[in-house]
């Protein structure tokens, strides 16, 4: 629930979902977050990290089959690739996402390796692969 204050400020304000240059000519988003000069702190960006990976863990649970028996380190897997892509991005990985779901780890973690997604974050791609592998953090 927002004190008086924030909806004062918040009226003032306004909200753009996205970015936009205000009066002062500087980058701005949200309920007025001044991307030039503020940014946002490590501790606002946990809590926007925490709250789109728990939207996204929900999506995951209701659209992928079998989503809900793979263990965390699984599941924290394929949340990562959904935030990075998005969930529409991650559901284009049909024949990976079929290994998942008959809990083919290895066929999986393959699949998912011989993709773009794998060869413009490389790094990333085998971390989040070998946690699929494996089932280990």
């Amino acid at each position: 629930m927002q004190s008086k204050s924030e909806q004062f400020t918040e009226s003032n304000e306004g909200y753009r979902q996205f970015t936009y240059l205000c009066p002062a000519q500087k980058w701005t988003v949200g309920i007025g977050f001044n991307l030039d000069d503020v940014g946002l702190s490590l501790e606002e960006s946990r809590v926007i990290l925490k709250m789109r990976l728990r939207a996204i863990e929900s999506q995951l649970s209701q659209l992928l089959h079998g989503y809900d028996a793979h263990n965390d380190a699984r599941q924290a897997a394929l949340a990562d690739m959904a935030y990075q892509m998005g969930v529409n991005g991650l559901l284009k990985f049909k024949r990976s996402l079929a290994y998942m779901a008959a809990m083919d780890y290895d066929s999986a973690a393959d699949e998912f390796l011989n993709s773009n997604w794998a060869k413009q974050t490389p790094i990333r791609a085998k971390k989040v692969t070998e946690m699929i592998r494996t089932g280990e953090w």
